[in-house]
């Protein structure tokens, strides 16, 4: 099975909904959304837009006990429980549980590095805690 999305077709309703069962890149005119990997048989990789607005949003939700990861093609801000700090260029975002999730929200972008900020989080995007967290590449 392939990736299905879910455009908006109208004015009721504002984000695309993608429920992601293989790795792809993500494409500007797809953002705002929601990616969840219900459909998911193994894990997936969601690589983020390069070209991305700033206030662009990007909500993750780990719906399956399945890798969801996230590449950012730039840097992550997020949190280690106790602190908020940029992650280093290497990390990503990973999760590998059920109801895990983060929203992603783009606040800069130069034309060949984006910036992250990672809020509304659940222990998918602690970066040093179980979950959604940020790791090694």
């Amino acid at each position: 099975m392939a990736n299905v999305f879910i455009r908006p077709s109208d004015s009721s309703q504002s984000v695309t909904i993608i429920d992601a069962d293989t790795s792809f890149t993500l494409d500007r005119e797809d953002c705002p959304c929601t990616i969840h990997n219900a459909s998911a048989t193994g894990a997936v990789v969601v690589t983020l837009p390069i070209d991305i607005k700033g206030g662009e949003q990007v909500t993750l939700s780990g719906m399956v006990a399945q890798t969801l990861r996230v590449e950012p093609q730039g840097r992550i801000w997020a949190t280690d429980g106790t602190t908020f700090a940029k992650q280093a260029d290497t990390k990503y975002l990973g999760a590998a549980g059920l109801g895990e999730n983060v929203l992603l929200t783009a606040i800069a972008n130069d034309g060949t590095d984006n910036v992250w900020l990672a809020t509304a989080q659940s222990d998918m995007a602690q970066a040093a805690s179980i979950g959604f967290i940020a790791v090694e590449a």
